[in-house]
């Protein structure tokens, strides 16, 4: 072969591979960031839903058809359509169809409590928030009809890994999820109005993972609430829409009748988000609760606050705290709860025990109970003992204002 016939090269040919590779690269993630091609964890496409014979199948709501999408049209042409619908009031969804409020059905505000009034008795509320839990995904841990309380296991937290760069087409095309560290649970409880309605008041719990240990290789669950008051909101909101569909289907009750007693519903609605103060307002100085101490008596808590919103402010605080509630009744103001005294000593425990492992607290629950009173304007809470009765040892008293304390730290 001649000098003048050189072959390519060596550093030539990666130079000429490159826009053949950029080519099918380019195949690979075009394929890979189509929206068809995406899968959720258990999701796989199937053929379409056929509506069963004793239904009917749903007519399309032309409200929300772009103008003029059965034929191709310019951009102009489709401009000039959509302008002249929103002229004619056609095409464009109402304000009051956005988020509407119902009068079987609505979410009230004290202050910093919510909470959802139905318009129907606990027995039939009930069936629909245990498909309402289901349906979210969470498993049920406690449910007692008796005492109106469910709560929802701890649920791990998932999250889509990040959708940026090779590890993103990875997880659009695998489905893989990671982790978050957090762990959720819901506490709902139900509670009978005078008039036979239900009142449902929802709280969340949170718990973050944190690593601990030199090479981080264990780890311990701790309390993190900083988003329960919007993930709250969240799921009352959920929970709303949940029981309008049921009302919408009958499975509460007619919504001719709960029409009828709707300006009621009304008015008492207007009258609790009216005493609510405003959401960029500051709050008054003066604090809503006063510990009233008597000698050789224990302490009490003084609210300046009629009965029932003083009933619903200690119900809440009892939800938060995680106070276990046996049972409560609203006629007589009682709620029984079970307290676990963080300086009981277990006297199942022996002296050499306690020397050479220390001391060891019994945190077997005491029952007590919670005396919520109306006086006027104002309300009284006191605790009792099981039995009704006024403490009277020392250590009783010592665990009733105990209880009194806590209870002021969370209702000022």
């Amino acid at each position: 072969m001649s000098d003048s016939v050189r072959r390519p090269s060596r550093a030539v040919w990666p130079a000429l591979l490159v826009p053949f590779l950029l080519l099918g690269g380019c195949s690979v993630l075009r394929d890979s960031l189509d929206a068809d091609n995406v899968e959720y964890r258990n999701a796989r496409r199937g053929p379409g839903l056929d509506v069963p014979p004793d239904l009917v199948a749903p007519k399309a709501d032309s409200r929300y058809t772009l103008p003029g999408t059965e034929e191709s049209q310019s951009l102009s042409d489709f401009n000039r359509q959509r302008e002249d619908a929103r002229a004619n009031g056609d095409g464009v969804p109402s304000a009051g169809n956005v988020l509407p409020e119902r009068a079987e059905a609505r979410i009230h505000r004290d202050g910093p409590t919510r909470w959802i009034s139905v318009k129907a008795p606990p027995e039939k509320v009930w069936p629909i928030l245990l498909d309402f839990w289901a349906v979210q995904g969470f498993n049920l841990e406690v449910s007692q009809p008796r005492l109106g309380l469910m709560e929802t296991d701890w649920a791990e937290r998932y999250q889509r890994v990040e959708t940026d760069g090779v590890r993103g087409i990875l997880s659009r095309k695998t489905g893989a999820v990671y982790a978050t560290g957090d762990r959720d649970k819901y506490r709902t409880r139900l509670e009978r109005t005078e008039g036979g309605d239900t009142e449902i008041y929802l709280t969340y719990y949170g718990r973050e993972e944190q690593l601990r240990g030199s090479n981080k290789d264990q780890s311990i669950w701790v309390p993190n609430n900083e988003n329960r008051t919007e993930l709250e909101v969240e799921y009352l909101r959920r929970m709303l829409a949940r029981l309008d569909s049921a009302f919408a289907h009958g499975q509460l009750g007619s919504t001719a009748q709960a029409d009828a007693t709707g300006a009621a519903s009304g008015q008492g609605a207007d009258a609790a988000a009216a005493s609510a103060p405003a959401a960029g307002a500051q709050p008054a100085e003066k604090s809503r609760a006063r510990i009233v101490t008597q000698e050789g008596q224990p302490s009490h808590l003084v609210l300046s606050e009629d009965f029932d919103r003083s009933w619903r402010s200690v119900g809440v605080v009892l939800d938060r705290l995680d106070f276990s509630i046996e049972d409560r009744n609203r006629e007589q103001g009682v709620y029984n709860i079970i307290y676990v005294d963080p300086q009981r000593r277990d006297k199942t425990q022996g002296t050499w025990s306690r020397i050479f492992s220390g001391e060891r607290k019994d945190l077997t629950g005491q029952h007590y109970q919670l005396l919520v009173r109306g006086e006027g304007g104002e309300t009284a809470v006191s605790v009792l003992l099981a039995d009704g009765k006024q403490p009277s040892r020392e250590e009783d008293r010592r665990v009733a204002d105990e209880i009194i304390r806590i209870l002021n730290e969370n209702l000022r």
